[in-house]
């Protein structure tokens, strides 16, 4: 009874994780919300609900231990995939480019704090590679299952201060770091089968 309650707790958590990131990309590519519309959570909620009772049908089945490897071999890629699309965005100053002229002579006070951050970002080349390989390392160790969980760990870490600087500074993301921080966490969980 107890395994099959980790096991129900597991596929429960990585169809959560799923589930989150696909609602943002299907309504801004269909009708323009923002990343952190009252809508989108909405929809989060309401994929959150279907994972419920998808996982609660897996939890089901005979082969449960095959499915959550499957699972987390998904998230894994799917982190990886964005961890290095951002880290890459950061090498080529892409993400945090130079600040434009009317940005610069804005005064301070004037500034959003997203904007402000933003600005502050783009005017350090050492900064942003650093953060780049922060990102691109882990990105990598995703990628090869020997090395999945070191780089989970130091995903986590760097993604819990992404997640926290787009709170702090009301970046327009914060579901979506909160989908990538839940992601790396997950995968740092050992299997509930081991």
């Amino acid at each position: 009874m107890n395994s099959l309650i980790k096991n129900t707790v597991g596929i429960w958590l990585a169809l959560v994780i799923l589930t989150l990131p696909f609602p943002y990309y299907l309504i801004s590519l269909s009708s323009g919300v923002s990343s952190d519309s009252e809508l989108l959570y909405w929809t989060s909620l309401f994929a959150l609900l279907i994972a419920v009772i998808i996982s609660f049908i897996i939890s089901k089945l005979k082969n449960e231990f095959k499915t959550e490897t499957i699972l987390r071999a998904f998230i894994a890629y799917s982190l990886s995939f964005f961890l290095l699309k951002y880290g890459i965005d950061k090498l080529l100053l892409q993400q945090f480019y130079t600040p434009k002229p009317n940005t610069l002579f804005t005064p301070v006070g004037q500034l959003s704090k997203d904007i402000l951050f933003w600005t502050s970002m783009g005017t350090s080349k050492t900064y942003n590679w650093f953060m780049a390989m922060l990102e691109i390392i882990p990105g990598l160790l995703l990628l090869h299952s020997k090395t999945r969980e070191l780089g989970a760990l130091i995903a986590s870490g760097v993604l819990l201060n992404v997640f926290m600087i787009n709170l702090g500074f009301d970046v327009s993301v914060k579901l979506f770091s909160f989908y990538l921080l839940a992601s790396s966490i997950y995968l740092i969980q050992p299997f509930t089968m081991k």
